[in-house]
């Protein structure tokens, strides 16, 4: 049978499949106001959970840093200041305070609104400012730090921790003598952590990387701009604890002969194929098989740092045919979820058992999802096995770890975010085209404002409502 989002859930981890699932964490239990404004910051800079600094990743379908949460919780792991703070910003309003994005000169940070005041906390950075005696429990404001910029250069109750140790607090105060602006959080939840393990597949996550990563298109020029940040090694903090990236695998070799049900719940199209003692077989007119492979986690091969080649051993094929006397077969690919079929891989006039050893790692390079399809084209041919390896990258902090030397308790749940065994399908849309609406739905109260931050708002503006 099909499992559909198996999740391990360690004690001493939250539950980063859901932003729902990780404010309920017990280490949010009972509190509230600043109480909660801090632990979830801490969630944001804590070295064992925390989002390190770090190039941040971008969305393939518009070239644009991933503000997306749970990609950035579950798959990377690193980004730098203006997600930090957007990120935390979506966290904060999933616990139920209202959140809004400040700046500083060149940086951002989120403010949380609570016991009737603003309270600015930067998670990039790592490092929250209070006010002066007699107030110096409270959290100062970004209005407060540009009345008073020596609260961050002469913090007399400084957070922990307090700045990186290449940000100090003497060189910031600058930044905040400019005056505050608040622009809009970008609230990108489109993400979700869902998949499904199929009868003859198996996904292994492992805590230290196997040396694939994603180079996104603008890491070769930031790794030339910033050389005294780290870049070309792949993902790593500049500081102690020098934290890095993990990388985990998907497996599938489903059993394709009579009797096994594998294929009914593996693949997403059969067509004039059907299962044989040795495996599928072709009648006279030949046919073929789609199988698709999709995950959570953002496909990676080994890369070059920069992109003067594609990367390798990232997406690998294994496959045996058993080929008789006038037939052949052909490997195609798709990228997501289109139907620009590629040919990756024929027979080339081989008879009898012919095997394939194809890597395909430039189709699902950057990618969540990729499909193959075998074709087999006269009568006879025969698709005995085949095993595919798709690598990606995911942050180590959201696994479930074990840090206990005695017992450790953990917990499962399964199905998508409502609990059901559904399979995930993501259509996305260019939301910052003049044609974003009239392509995605119908829309006859809402205007699209497409400039810098995509945004809808209803055409009335008095009424909303409508």
């Amino acid at each position: 049978m099909t499992r559909y989002t198996p999740w391990i859930v360690s004690e001493h981890v939250p539950d980063f499949s859901t932003l729902e699932n990780l404010v309920a964490s017990p280490r949010f239990a009972g509190k509230r106001g600043q109480e909660l404004a801090i632990a979830l910051w801490q969630v944001m800079v804590d070295h064992d959970l925390g989002i390190f600094h770090y190039c941040p990743a971008q969305e393939q379908f518009w070239g644009r840093d991933c503000h997306d949460p749970l990609k950035v919780f579950n798959v990377y792991g690193f980004t730098i200041c203006h997600v930090h703070a957007h990120v935390l910003a979506m966290l904060q309003r999933v616990a139920g305070l209202e959140s809004r994005i400040a700046n500083v000169t060149g940086h951002e940070g989120t403010e949380a609104f609570y016991e009737g005041k603003w309270h600015y906390f930067d998670a990039d950075i790592q490092m929250f400012h209070r006010l002066r005696p007699p107030n110096e429990h409270v959290i100062a404001s970004r209005e407060d730090t540009y009345a008073d910029p020596t609260l961050v250069s002469d913090q007399p109750n400084p957070s922990l921790p307090y700045h990186l140790p290449d940000r100090l607090p003497e060189g910031f105060q600058r930044l905040y003598e400019s005056e505050p602006t608040y622009p809009d959080v970008f609230e990108e939840r489109i993400h979700c952590m869902d998949y499904r393990l199929r009868p003859g597949e198996r996904m292994v996550r492992y805590f230290h990387h196997r040396g694939r990563w994603v180079v996104f298109a603008s890491y070769p020029s930031m790794f030339t701009r910033f050389r005294a940040e780290t870049g070309p090694e792949g993902p790593t903090e500049r500081f102690w604890p020098r934290r890095q990236w993990g990388n985990g695998l998907f497996e599938y070799a489903p059993d394709l002969s009579a009797g096994s049900r594998d294929v009914e719940f593996g693949a997403d199209d059969v067509r004039g194929l059907t299962a044989g003692e040795h495996g599928l077989a072709a009648g006279e007119a030949g046919g073929s098989a789609v199988f698709a492979f999709e995950s959570p986690y953002i496909y990676c091969g080994i890369p070059d740092p920069m992109r003067r080649m594609p990367s390798v051993d990232g997406a690998t094929l294994e496959a045996v045919f058993d080929l008789p006397d006038g037939t052949s077969a052909e490997i195609e690919g798709a990228p997501g979820l289109s139907d620009d079929w590629q040919k990756l891989w024929t027979s080339d006039g081989r008879t009898g058992q012919v095997e394939c050893n194809l890597d395909f790692t430039e189709l699902a390079d950057a990618r969540y999802r990729t499909r193959l399809r075998f074709a087999l084209l006269g009568e006879g041919a025969t698709l005995k096995s085949f095993r595919t390896r798709l690598w990606f990258m995911v942050s180590p902090h959201s696994l479930p770890a074990l840090r206990n030397a005695g017992d450790n308790r953990m917990s499962l749940h399964s199905g998508d975010r409502h609990g059901l065994p559904t399979r995930g399908m993501l259509v996305e849309h260019r939301t910052d085209e003049a044609d974003f609406l009239a392509s995605a739905f119908a829309a006859e109260n809402a205007r699209h404002d497409p400039t810098s931050v995509s945004r809808i708002a209803p055409v009335d503006p008095a009424r909303p409502w409508r």
